[in-house]
């Protein structure tokens, strides 16, 4: 897909994935995403925002590509796609074949919040920003890094209130938005190796 919504630079209210389909998704609590494809892999081919919501509440999304055309990657773009298993950003090339460089800076909040399935991301070394809640209760997240990076590691330099709350955590258990108990992290050890944070 070319972009996201009615239109490349749609508004936000207007920009939802749904409209691809000639249904109106804009709102958080209606169940008109069943009426969308299931087990749907998307790949944006030269969008410049995903902007809040815009894929909210969508099961059926599996597979995201998002190229280095996008510049916005907002609140809750994501959140709770609960089959989203990989998230892929990749450079892309401009009309006379140069790379587009990465100015995506900021993963907005609680952009991938939920996606319970979500095992590993490797973020863009333009971002600089994980919103607060971004990673909210992905519980099967297992590796965060920034392409590229040498030693593996994560690069930002700021992390939000709770970006990786309940995250890490085998999806079989139970945590407080879902249920009554919190996660246990049984024997399980993840590393996250983090690089030039100023702010958490």
């Amino acid at each position: 897909l070319p972009f996201v919504g009615k239109t490349k630079l749609a508004p936000s209210g207007s920009q939802h994935f749904g409209w691809v389909f000639g249904v109106d998704t804009s709102s958080k609590h209606d169940r008109e995403s069943y009426k969308m494809p299931q087990a749907i892999s998307v790949t944006l081919t030269s969008a410049e925002q995903i902007l809040n919501s815009a894929f909210i509440n969508y099961t059926g999304l599996t597979n995201i590509v998002i190229p280095s055309t996008v510049k916005i990657l907002d609140a809750e773009a994501f959140k709770s796609c609960t089959n989203l298993e990989t998230v892929e950003f990749v450079t892309v090339q401009n009309g006379v074949g140069e790379d587009v460089a990465w100015t995506l800076d900021k993963i907005g909040m609680g952009a991938f919040a939920n996606c319970e399935k979500l095992g590993e991301i490797e973020l863009p070394e333009s971002v600089e920003v994980l919103g607060e809640n971004a990673f909210l209760s992905c519980t099967a997240l297992t590796r965060v890094v920034t392409q590229g990076n040498a030693n593996d590691a994560l690069v930002v330099r700021e992390i939000g209130i709770a970006a990786f709350r309940f995250a890490f955590v085998s999806s079989t258990n139970s945590y407080p938005s879902y249920g009554s108990s919190y996660p246990s992290f049984g024997s399980t050890s993840v590393v996250i190796k983090l690089e030039g944070v100023e702010t958490m």
